[in-house]
């Protein structure tokens, strides 16, 4: 997907990966569809929990793509409803979202013994 944003959903749980070689920055495509991922999620009742990470080893994200703005993309665009990333100004968002480092990554419920 060019904007760099995946989801997955297993059960109750989204997960939102941010794969935008090589950093994971967050340009104004990223941002926007990260919005809409956040506004799906907060209005699907089946989804109970976010988990946002991202792709690779090295890197969670930096935050702003500074390529992106060296290019003219402007620190004051519109990032769409909830700001940067999506999670700036959240309308509603009334439901867990938690950000996963790499060794922690997993998209599985835990199971009971």
């Amino acid at each position: 997907m060019s904007d760099g944003i995946r989801t997955t959903t297993q059960g109750a749980i989204l997960e939102i990966t941010i794969d935008r070689p090589k950093a994971n920055a967050i340009d104004l495509a990223a941002s926007r569809r990260l919005n809409a991922v956040f506004s799906e999620f907060r209005d699907d009742p089946a989804l109970r929990v976010a988990i946002v990470t991202g792709a690779g080893d090295r890197f969670f994200s930096p935050g702003w793509d500074l390529k992106a703005a060296a290019s003219g993309e402007a620190s004051d665009e519109d990032w769409g409803v909830g700001g940067f990333g999506g999670l700036n100004y959240p309308r509603n968002l009334d439901k867990p979202v938690l950000p996963a480092a790499a060794a922690s990554r997993s998209c599985s419920a835990p199971t009971s013994s």
